[in-house]
């Protein structure tokens, strides 16, 4: 059913329960004011800040899934160039807490084209400043990866070298502008950036977060940025 809500809204970060649930779905009174693009329905979508770790969760989600599946299945000897940096989102809402809605008249603060994919708000659904968050598009990263193993194995391998392709370039736009030099701690990851050297360094208590990077699988522990990076964050 969550596959079905994506196919017919991909840029929501929540949606309501569908009607094969039985659940009343609630309001989000917030939800009908503002001025949003691409238009959602009120009555499936009950958020729509698109934030990138929405869809990447969907993804984790996912392949762990069929991980599974198919080692069931072993155990039980059964057989077995479009682009998302081309915003096609807006999101403008009357508010008086200015993390409710986004710069440039809904589209966020200019960027310049790094391979990563920009977004309009973060995990805690506050809006971001530089529209390319870092530690999400390591998410997504990960499971674009994740989701093209699982596409090979099943046959679907155009779509397969589709995700891997952007999966290079977003990690290509990582660590060459997700970047920056602490004065103190050396070369760290940045939080969020914008492609023509703004750089937000700071983390979030949060998931995605630049700290749970590891968690993600998007690095090791021992990694030489993550580990100048990790206690930063920690007295940061």
């Amino acid at each position: 059913m969550q596959a079905e809500q994506i196919a017919a809204y991909p840029f929501a970060n929540a949606y309501k329960p569908p009607a094969q649930s039985g659940l009343v779905p609630g309001e989000n009174g917030w939800a009908k004011g503002g001025t949003v693009h691409a238009p959602f329905d009120l009555r499936t979508v009950f958020e729509a800040k698109f934030e990138i770790d929405s869809l990447a969760a969907f993804f984790r989600l996912s392949t762990a899934f069929w991980r599974e599946q198919q080692q069931d299945a072993d155990s039980s000897d059964f057989d077995s160039e479009q682009r998302l940096n081309d915003a096609t989102v807006r999101f403008v809402r009357t508010a008086n807490t200015p993390t409710e809605s986004s710069f440039g008249g809904g589209r966020g603060n200019p960027i310049r084209r790094t391979g990563m994919v920009r977004t309009l708000f973060r995990p805690s659904d506050d809006s971001v400043i530089f529209p390319f968050l870092v530690p999400a598009n390591a998410m997504l990263d990960v499971e674009l990866h994740a989701l093209a193993g699982m596409l090979d194995k099943t046959g679907d391998t155009t779509i397969a070298s589709r995700s891997r392709r952007l999966a290079e370039d977003i990690t290509r736009g990582i660590y060459e502008f997700g970047t920056a030099e602490h004065p103190k701690y050396g070369h760290v990851f940045a939080y969020e950036v914008d492609g023509y050297g703004s750089r937000l360094l700071m983390d979030d208590a949060n998931v995605p977060s630049l700290l749970a990077l590891p968690y993600l699988g998007f690095v090791n522990a021992t990694d030489p940025i993550y580990q100048k990076h990790s206690p930063y964050a920690l007295i940061a």
